[in-house]
């Protein structure tokens, strides 16, 4: 694959930063970025410049499809008669001869470009082209690009037959073709999320594909001499510990209440069990306070930090302001104190990657308030964004954090990113 295009999710800056942290991070590759992906050089002939393999998009939170680009053309007002020539002469020029081919429309950007119109007209092509036996696949009412679970369905992916789906991505400057090659494996996260024996929705559930894109932040790609180890602080049941275990990290969990740490021990022995048979990595659980954990490891255990701090009450409504005044420093204290205490036991230059409460209809943050203490302490908080993949669009609060919800949640999550300083012990 030459040039690849990654597809976003639902919170396009994560995806952008996950991506980010996970290739190569050089100006010469990067085609253009948009908020509903990436276009990025795998193969490239500038001196100096190394291909890079395709990521494995299992491994990514963020990401929902992988796709090889194969053309571009220019922005045009109405770009349908272009577009209906380039896919069905790409079509035709794929395609096993005297086999059935199959394809889908999937458009991103562009509000102008009609999917089902355009599968009429490039069938009608391809036919006066003299090929037969054509069908396409439309995406779902109200959708202009197909889900993965219809691009699994009808097997849409495949290199070695005649189903293709081909997505319409609009540039800042150019149309995008491309072809998917990978999409998201919903089948795997649901058995990694709802297959686990012990759920405690009492204390939050974190979605696997946020605990995917903190990961892979927190753990850019970079040599270690052995696997890194992990910690979770407030691992509750084990979400976290359970994909960086997948992810070929050991892991260390602790949680002051001892039922999240017996959770969290009956659904890591599940997975390692299920999943891992002959992996050589670990887990490992304490019951420990996460304000208390340095004298309870070794000085530069850790090479990174990744958790879902304490969230607060669980909502059904929004909280009073009696409540909020409650809840809120006791919150920080928790943080404040947390974050200090993890300090010693990072490695040098190990980062941290957290969800803390954020509450949406109030816009109060429990970290922000403290990101001037832990800068006295010793961290850096180093961009979600690294500088050559930062566009305009790409909004992240006046602090560098970032804010993760659902719709008509009360409590989001406010990711921050902080590493510890090369400078201090």
């Amino acid at each position: 694959m030459n040039t690849a295009l990654f597809i976003f999710g639902t919170h396009p800056v994560l995806s952008l930063s996950e991506i980010a942290h996970t290739l190569p991070a050089d100006a010469d590759r990067i085609v253009d970025v948009t908020r509903e992906g990436l276009v990025y050089k795998l193969k490239n002939e500038s001196e100096g410049l190394h291909d890079h393999p395709v990521p494995d998009l299992s491994r990514l939170g963020g990401i929902i499809k992988i796709a090889e680009v194969f053309d571009r053309m220019p922005l045009y007002e109405d770009p349908r008669l272009d577009l209906t020539v380039h896919i069905a002469e790409y079509l035709q020029t794929t395609a096993t001869p005297g086999e059935e081919l199959t394809f889908a429309i999937s458009v991103y950007g562009d509000d102008a470009v009609n999917a089902s119109n355009l599968c009429r007209f490039i069938k009608k092509e391809l036919k006066e082209r003299n090929l037969s036996q054509i069908r396409y696949v439309l995406p779902q009412e109200d959708s202009k690009s197909l889900s993965s679970a219809q691009v699994l369905h009808y097997g849409l992916t495949s290199q070695t037959t005649n189903t293709f789906e081909i997505l319409i991505v609009k540039g800042t400057k150019q149309y995008f073709l491309a072809r998917t090659t990978a999409v998201q494996d919903i089948e795997s996260y649901v058995l990694r999320d709802e297959g686990r024996p012990s759920r405690r929705r009492d204390e939050g559930m974190m979605p696997i594909k946020l605990t995917q894109m903190l990961i892979n932040i927190a753990l850019p790609q970079r040599d270690f001499e052995k696997a890194p180890l992990v910690l979770d602080p407030f691992c509750g049941s084990g979400t976290i510990l359970q994909e960086a275990l997948r992810l070929g990290y050991d892991v260390v969990g602790t949680d002051i209440n001892g039922n999240s740490i017996r959770s969290c021990q009956i659904n890591l022995e599940w997975y390692t069990r299920k999943f891992m048979k002959n992996s050589p990595r670990s887990f490992q659980l304490f019951p420990l306070d996460a304000r208390k954990l340095t004298s309870a490891f070794a000085p530069g255990s850790f090479d990174a930090i990744i958790s879902e701090g304490y969230l607060g009450t669980l909502y059904s409504q929004a909280p009073t302001e009696a409540q909020l005044a409650k809840e809120i420093p006791a919150l920080r204290d928790i943080y404040q104190k947390s974050l200090a205490a993890v300090y010693p036991i990072l490695k040098p230059a190990g980062r941290i990657a957290i969800a803390s409460p954020y509450y949406l209809r109030t816009r109060i943050s429990i970290i922000r308030p403290l990101l001037d203490g832990l800068e006295k302490i010793g961290y850096n908080q180093p961009s979600l964004l690294p500088g050559i993949i930062s566009p305009a669009w790409a909004k992240v609060t006046e602090d560098g954090t970032c804010i993760y919800h659902r719709p008509d949640q009360i409590v989001g999550r406010e990711i921050v990113l902080l590493e510890k300083s090369t400078q201090r012990s």
